[in-house]
């Protein structure tokens, strides 16, 4: 019988637009909030720097605006 892996998602934030996209990550392999990673943002057509915010510290408006807390 396997072992189950678990998964948490993690929040990405894009600098310039603001889009939040969820990544999976392995519980093991979880990173600190405020973690820089390159990805592609698909708003923007570009590869921005990412921000890694926690679940429950970043929101987002009506207005599509991210709000930290």
């Amino acid at each position: 019988m396997k072992k189950r892996r678990y998964m948490v998602t993690s929040n990405f934030v894009c600098p310039e637009c603001g889009m939040i996209m969820p990544l999976p990550r392995s519980h093991g392999n979880r990173r600190e909030s405020g973690h820089i990673k390159d990805l592609y943002c698909p708003k923007c057509k570009a590869e921005r720097k990412f921000m890694e915010v926690g679940r429950k510290n970043a929101y987002t408006t009506l207005d599509g605006k991210v709000i930290y807390s």
